[in-house]
């Protein structure tokens, strides 16, 4: 099953501009996991960018990124990574805390 973090490279500082606000990360499975988000009231205000990668031992990893206008009112909003994949018993839901500064 593949091992999955929620993490900010860079937390994003309020502005007008877009922002990675949060990244899910499915990283060393095989075959690649299927990650998305739960978004509630957010969904008009933020769009997703999923890319994949495959190693030489053809391990898969799947990064997902939230990307939206870091403004103020955004800060502690929950979102929800989910994560499916045949080597899990059920889908792994991991809530995370958007932290904007």
């Amino acid at each position: 099953p593949p091992v999955v973090i929620v993490s900010t490279d860079v937390p994003p500082v309020a502005g007008d501009t877009e922002k990675i606000l949060a990244t899910c990360t499915a990283a060393n499975s095989k075959p690649a996991a299927e990650v998305s988000w739960s978004l509630g009231a957010l969904n008009d205000s933020v769009r997703v960018q999923t890319n994949e990668t495959v190693d030489s031992e053809g391990r898969y990893t799947v990064k997902s990124r939230l990307i939206g206008v870091a403004s103020k009112d955004l800060n502690q909003k929950k979102v929800q990574c989910l994560v499916t994949h045949p080597g899990l018993k059920e889908k792994l839901e991991l809530d995370y805390n958007l932290k904007i500064h």
